[in-house]
């Protein structure tokens, strides 16, 4: 086993003890409490995928055969509860794509939006930050394109 794989077990390991430990505290303080309300433990997880491209005609659309880009930076705000960042930082792949992932304990009420961090060496030709409600590989959260800035 690598060292990666290693570290995802134990993390894997210490989420699974935390929510244990969450549901038996929750048994514990219901059997004290004397309430006859049923607890329901439950934490959501929410994804949204993201794309980065090489803009080449400037339309704001991906076109076939324009160039995927790599190493751009995307981050997820919850701007429903004012929260910043939520996800940490998803750097696109060589096929200019990144998942970005919360763990939202409890399943709480949320509006995400997805931001692209500039690049260096290029400017966007699409908004920064544009989300769409559903996502999938073949349909992103965010696009976001790029051309090439004039070097100063």
């Amino acid at each position: 086993m690598n060292i990666r794989r290693i570290i995802r077990w134990i993390r894997c390991l210490v989420i699974v003890f935390i929510l244990l430990g969450l549901a038996v505290a929750a048994l514990i303080i219901a059997v004290l409490s004397g309430d006859d309300v049923p607890i329901i433990l439950a934490d959501c997880i929410e994804e949204k995928f993201a794309w980065a491209w090489i803009d080449a005609n400037e339309n704001g659309n991906w076109d076939r055969g324009e160039q995927r880009l790599s190493g751009v930076e995307f981050i997820m705000d919850d701007v429903l509860n004012d929260l910043t960042d939520v996800g940490g930082r998803a750097v696109s792949d060589n096929n200019g794509r990144t998942l970005l992932t919360v763990w939202l304990p409890g399943c709480p009420d949320v509006h995400f939006e997805v931001y692209a961090l500039p690049t260096e060496g290029y400017r966007f030709t699409t908004p920064q930050g544009v989300l769409q409600p559903e996502a999938s590989l073949a349909e992103p959260s965010m696009k976001s394109g790029f051309i090439r800035a004039p070097q100063q």
